[in-house]
């Protein structure tokens, strides 16, 4: 069958207009028949994600790393086997029933939108904006190594360098140096010189966020630094 969004009919017991729910459009309604002297309306859709055990309804984003699924509630809930459910990416039906897997094979063949349908016909339309994103990592392998001795007074410059990527390749990177407790905002800067060094025991640590929030870090590792010798 061809899915739509605009409704076959107007809808008999409902005025038609737009709803704001988590972030997407829904529009239209449905009469859900039962008992001749009862009916049943629908009155709100959810639509969530599922990856690794955890659901969200509010932030429509996956790791593009493993398989997900999208899944959609009617309340009340009793109406939801009377529905039809159709997953539409433009325009085209890629799958039916309440549950939406995604693996990665398919991507980028994500639904856009949701299109639910009853016995009699009537259409209630949603439309969804998924973000499919792989977290960007760290090499381990930084500039001091943990554990390196750094011969070096408080005026010498150390040097400081990492190696980021970001597995999508168009993603804007952003750094965080952390350097004995303090945070430095680096953006896209992957090397960095400083001085003022004291005799001892430093910790360091680099993280990496991309455009999504999404992040990695090295874990804290530490140098040494020990003065030079003086000439005598």
């Amino acid at each position: 069958m061809e899915v739509s969004f605009i409704r076959d009919h107007i809808c008999r017991l409902f005025k038609l207009g737009p709803l704001l729910l988590a972030g997407c459009l829904l529009w239209g309604c449905l009469d859900i028949p039962s008992d001749p002297d009862t009916s049943s309306l629908v009155t709100s859709v959810s639509i969530f994600v599922e990856q690794y055990g955890k659901k969200d309804s509010t932030y429509f984003k996956i790791n593009s790393n493993d398989s997900a699924a999208i899944v959609a509630k009617v309340h009340p809930q009793k109406a939801q086997k009377d529905l039809q459910f159709y997953w539409i990416n433009g325009g085209e039906i890629l799958d039916s029933g309440s549950t939406y897997l995604i693996y990665i094979k398919e991507y980028p063949f994500v639904p856009d939108s949701l299109v639910i349908v009853d016995k009699e016909g009537n259409k209630i339309g949603q439309r969804i904006r998924l973000i499919v994103n792989a977290p960007p990592t760290l090499s381990p392998k930084t500039v001091p190594a943990d554990g390196d001795t750094i011969v070096a007074s408080r005026d010498t410059p150390i040097q400081f360098q990492w190696k980021s990527f970001d597995p999508d390749y168009i993603d804007h990177l952003s750094h965080t140096l952390v350097l004995d407790g303090v945070h430095y905002e680096l953006d896209d800067i992957t090397s960095i010189k400083q001085s003022g060094f004291g005799k001892g025991k430093h910790l360091f640590k680099v993280i990496v966020t991309d455009a999504y929030g999404d992040m990695d870090s090295t874990r804290t590792q530490s140098f040494y630094v020990i003065a030079p010798k003086e000439n005598n």
